[in-house]
């Protein structure tokens, strides 16, 4: 009985790691222009250690910070200012996500593992929400690869494979 209720502790202190680390927990970074797009991203099985990734990109800046397990504030690891392109060319790709879903969950992979990415923008006076649960999308590749670009390769975005298996149905889980 015992390792069950060190697994349903485990289990408890998890989600509630996650809900600190979601983005409406997260500092809100005063920009002062018209645009401002957070993605966040962490592997359920190495958040412990590794903690959540926060790519921010306003003003023409992209900032990526690192949330840690227990920690108040995120620590700034990478800074680097954008040319008018690669910002333009990132809010081009954000446009293609006002079509999307707010959430999109891969029932081939267990609630507490896989990969877990949100993204937040706002857009002059539009604003969005997408959540994916360990699930791959062509658009969101194609914002990845636009701001893995201005990325050194130490705070590459990992993306899931176009291949990843998502096709399964929580009927044929049973």
């Amino acid at each position: 009985m015992k390792p069950f209720s060190i697994l349903v502790f485990l289990l408890i202190i998890s989600e509630l790691y996650a809900e600190a680390q979601s983005p409406k927990n997260m500092p809100q970074y005063i920009s002062s222009g018209q645009s401002s797009i957070y993605v966040s991203t962490y592997n359920h099985a190495e958040r412990i250690y590794k903690g959540t990734m926060y790519y921010v990109i306003c003003d023409n800046h992209l900032q990526v910070l690192n949330l840690h397990l227990f920690d108040t504030v995120a620590r700034v690891v990478f800074f680097k200012s954008l040319t008018n392109l690669e910002e333009t060319n990132i809010e081009n790709s954000i446009r293609k996500l006002d079509t999307l879903n707010n959430f999109y969950f891969n029932a081939c992979i267990m609630i507490l593992s896989g990969q877990e990415y949100t993204i937040e923008y706002n857009i002059g006076s539009f604003s969005k929400t997408v959540s994916l649960h360990h699930y791959y999308l062509e658009q969101i590749e194609e914002l990845v690869d636009l701001i893995n670009k201005s990325l050194p390769e130490k705070y590459k975005l990992s993306y899931l494979l176009r291949d990843t298996k998502q096709d399964c149905s929580l009927n044929s889980l049973k």
